[in-house]
């Protein structure tokens, strides 16, 4: 046990050991990377640090020699401007000399002292006009009360500039020679080119071939642009803030490049160390994973971006000035570096597939947040919408100036300002384009274009409200077909009504009238008594049939249910018309899986619909074809399915044989009402049931099922 435990203490001391000194460089590699371009640069003076101390000089330079000739232009804007300036003066000065009087004038009025009243008024008018003649100047003499104003403080701005430039000249000793020979130098005259060179740390002659990258590109245009040649150089004798930074950069790049070979081959030795003791370090490491994968992923990718800023603003050194601190220091970013690193090697194995991404992301807490407000009330509110965007915006603006001030802290807000900025704008553009849609669609509603569905997306007000107009749309476009389709039904209606109507009155009424005549003979007498007989029992049928459909359809019916046998009542009905089954051509099977199938029925109703079922079959079947008659029963229902073909070509649309005076006939050449359909529907509808019929090609089928 001992040994075990020693080998496991070995091996954590290992991976501290091994995040320290990672850390330890790391850190140092991190804070001085930036500076390695400058110290680079191999001098100080091709450093930009020095290019604008050089600048700094010739800006001043420029301003005492070449640019003192400059005349002064007055505008008339700034006429305007001081003329402005001395009316207000007068309208103030003015007012409180009008405010001084006003009450002592009011007084000696009112004391009748109208003597003193004029005395008063006279030297409040003398004051106010002193006060315009002091005041109220003409263009000229504001303009050159503006040249004087401008020339006074060009004067003291020189004088300042002069104050600078001789302190810069003591340290800085150039020469430079205008186009038309006019020569500034601070050089002596007996000193020699060579020794000025010789004693000086930099110096370079202007106008030069200057490359992209040299820090001179500047002063070289500052000498091209205003016709000028000469030199610029830094003396080695005199003492100079510009000399201190010269021999303070070859020191410190120095020791900076020493520090940093060293944090090198530290940071080399600490990843062979890691990877020849990999396998001891992931033995201390591995018994985190499940700790740290039981978090939920929005939390694992919240700390890392924590403490990346965190590790971000650490500053550690390579040389320790005060031990203590800079320890502590090191500690805290050793932890945090190992923090990052850590997660990085746990979070990676999940990025391998899409599929584990988006199962980690609906376990965590901004997937369960999001799901929890879609499902409350208030989400689905569009003001909280509203609220929650607005809000967004606000906090955004406020990270925004934040950052302004801190720009550390760009780290933390970027990807927050990513995620929740990009997400908003892609919700309300995804939302004003879907509301465009739906726009779109209304209008094609008023135009009359009722085929032009909404495509539903998302959720929310927005899908509800195309739900909406897509059914308007659906009841529009059904109420418009049906009201067409019953406009056409009761126009057939009328006609089939009168036709069926009117045939067998014509009938009765003609042979009526044959019956008048004396000329007849008995036999035919006899024979037009018959037919007479056979039209009207026809037409009572026919009333009959009508009067029961539109008692069926006020729902004025009583049913007297009992337990019936389906299969004998079937059989019942075939055998009524048994006689016409055998003239006919058609052989009837009848097939049943169970010889008893029972139902809660009106058996007399029910034989009507047998009854009229039958009937069609043997007036509008096929000669010499095959009748089916099937039962079936499952726990719940009851089906008879009906199959017989058809020796009429019907049209597509057979649920039109269930309205009134409907026939598979449309010549109407055949005998019945054409209310036999629409009677059984009705029938099995008052029984909870369903009347169906079904067309595949001249196969007819009528399926009827009812509830146990």
């Amino acid at each position: 046990m001992d040994i075990k435990l020693k080998n496991n203490f070995k091996k954590a001391v290992m991976a501290i050991t091994f995040i320290i000194l990672f850390s330890y460089s790391f850190g140092i590699l991190q804070t001085n990377f930036n500076w390695l371009p400058y110290r680079l640069k191999g001098s100080y003076f091709k450093t930009e640090e020095f290019t604008s101390e050089v600048e700094r000089f010739l800006n001043l330079f420029s301003e005492i020699y070449l640019d003192k000739n400059e005349s002064i232009k007055i505008e008339s804007d700034d006429i305007m401007e001081l003329k402005n300036h001395y009316d207000n003066i007068v309208d103030n000065k003015i007012s409180k000399i009008e405010v001084e009087y006003e009450s002592k004038i009011a007084e000696a009025s009112n004391n009748n002292a109208f003597d003193y009243a004029q005395e008063l008024l006279r030297e409040r008018n003398e004051k106010m006009e002193e006060i315009r003649k002091k005041y109220e100047k003409p263009e000229e003499e504001l303009e050159k009360e503006l040249i004087n104003t401008k020339t006074a403080e060009l004067e003291k701005n020189l004088e300042n500039t002069k104050s600078r430039f001789w302190h810069m000249q003591n340290y800085i000793k150039y020469y430079i020679e205008e186009g038309n020979g006019k020569v500034y130098s601070n050089v002596p005259e007996n000193v020699l080119y060579a020794d000025i060179r010789a004693n000086s740390l930099y110096m370079r002659e202007f106008p030069c071939y200057t490359k992209a990258n040299d820090n001179m590109i500047s002063i070289n245009r500052f000498f091209i642009t205003r016709n000028l040649k000469g030199f610029i150089a830094i003396p080695k004798d005199e003492h100079s803030l510009i000399a201190e930074n010269a021999y303070d950069y070859k020191n410190s790049t120095i020791r900076f490049l020493v520090y940093l070979l060293l944090s090198l081959s530290i940071l080399v030795f600490s990843l062979i160390l890691g990877f020849k003791k990999r396998k001891d370090i992931l033995e201390v490491v591995e018994p985190l994973r499940k700790y740290y994968n039981s978090l939920p992923i929005d939390i694992r990718l919240l700390g890392l971006i924590m403490v990346l800023f965190f590790s971000n603003t650490i500053t550690i050194r390579f040389y320790l000035t005060t031990i203590y601190k800079d320890i502590i220091m090191l500690i805290i970013y050793s932890l945090f570096l190992g923090m990052v690193f850590l997660q990085i090697y746990f979070l990676l194995p999940m990025f391998k597939s899409t599929e584990i991404l988006k199962s980690l992301w609906k376990e965590s807490i901004l997937w369960r947040i999001k799901g929890k407000l879609e499902n409350s009330l208030l989400f689905k509110s569009v003001v909280f919408k509203l609220l929650f965007i607005m809000g967004s915006i606000f906090a955004l603006g406020m990270g925004a100036i934040v950052v302004l001030k801190r720009f550390e802290f760009i780290i933390l807000y970027f990807p927050v300002a990513l995620i929740l900025g990009g997400g908003i704008l892609y919700y309300v553009f995804s939302k004003l384009g879907y509301f465009n849609i739906i726009l779109k669609s209304t209008e094609e509603v008023l135009n009359g274009n009722l085929n032009n569905q909404i495509e539903l997306k998302g959720k929310g007000p927005l899908r509800k409200l195309a739900v909406n107009i897509n059914k308007m749309q659906e009841g529009v476009d059904n109420s418009k077909k049906s009201q067409i389709k019953s406009e056409r039904l009761k126009t057939e209606l009328i006609s089939n009504v009168s036709h069926d109507l009117r045939t067998p009155l014509t009938s009765i009424m003609n042979y009526t009238e044959l019956l008048k005549s004396k000329d007849i003979t008995e036999e035919d007498r006899k024979k037009y008594i018959g037919i007479i007989d056979k039209k009207s029992k026809r037409l009572k049928v026919l009333i009959d049939d009508l009067f029961e459909v539109s008692k069926m359809a006020t729902g004025n019916i009583e049913l007297f249910r009992e337990k019936i046998d389906i299969v004998q009542l079937t059989k019942q009905a075939l055998g009524e018309h048994d006689e016409k089954i055998k003239k006919s051509s058609l052989d009837f099977r009848v097939t049943s899986l169970s010889p008893h199938v029972y139902a809660w029925v009106d058996g007399r109703k029910m034989w009507r619909v047998f009854d009229n079922i039958i009937s069609n079959i043997l007036k509008y079947s096929l000669d010499n074809t095959r009748v089916y008659i099937n039962s079936t029963e499952t726990d719940k229902d009851i089906t008879i399915t009906f199959k017989n073909i058809s020796n009429y070509e019907l049209e597509e649309n057979i649920e039109e044989l269930f309205e009134r005076f409907k026939r598979g006939d449309t010549s109407r050449n055949t005998e019945g009402s054409g209310l036999g359909l629409a009677i059984a529907k009705s029938i099995v509808d008052c029984h909870g049931g369903e009347l169906n019929i079904e067309l595949d090609g001249d196969l007819f089928k009528t399926i009827i099922k009812l509830n146990k």
